[in-house]
């Protein structure tokens, strides 16, 4: 929907603040922040996004234990990594780990162990960032997470390429197997990508 009607979406998001500021709902403000801060991430919009995703912690600031914030936490750790900046992605990604961790929330615990395994990888620890990736595959699959599962598939591909491309290929095929079980496009594209990788490598 905010996709193929991003101005729609935008519109219907603002209906939400209202709705859910009327009853004191900051959490459901916070989710709804997230959410446009994503959206604008989409556009390629980052400041945009880091704007919108501190607003939504802000709000959360007098009851920091949600997993609202550890899931802000992990769009911020997750947009640094993308944007080359591994320091700032390991600090937010650690914070929505140990949140994610006190608060038993699997489906944030195991993507935080992805972002935080590919920002130690790049950052020249690999080994680390491989066993990191492999606990969030771990959770994943132990949680019945699809998606999850799908991207550490991916990036476990990815590390283990230049070490082991035979272990890095049949992550890949588990990931591609997978992914097509849910009909997730978007992952077998980038497993394909893995699997390349493997072979350049």
């Amino acid at each position: 929907f905010s996709s193929a009607q991003p101005e729609a979406a935008l519109e219907s998001w603002q209906a939400a603040f209202g709705h859910y500021e009327r009853v004191g709902r900051l959490e459901r403000v916070a989710a709804v922040h997230r959410k446009i801060g994503l959206h604008w991430w989409g556009q390629g919009n980052r400041e945009k996004a880091v704007e919108h995703w501190h607003r939504g912690l802000a709000l959360l600031a007098r009851d920091p234990d949600h997993v609202e914030a550890a899931l802000l936490y992990h769009e911020l750790g997750r947009l640094y990594f993308r944007s080359g900046d591994d320091q700032q992605a390991i600090v937010w990604t650690q914070k929505a780990l140990a949140l994610g961790q006190r608060l038993n929330a699997p489906e944030v615990v195991s993507q935080a162990f992805n972002t935080l395994g590919v920002s130690l990888a790049r950052r020249g620890d690999l080994e680390e960032g491989i066993v990191q990736v492999k606990q969030s595959l771990h959770l994943a699959l132990q949680h019945d997470m699809p998606t999850a599962a799908c991207r550490a598939y991916t990036n476990l591909g990815m590390l283990l390429s230049a070490v082991d491309r035979e272990q890095a290929l049949t992550y890949c095929h588990e990931g591609l197997a997978l992914a097509k079980k849910i009909g997730d496009l978007s992952q077998q594209s980038w497993l394909h990508a893995s699997v390349a990788s493997s072979f350049c490598s």
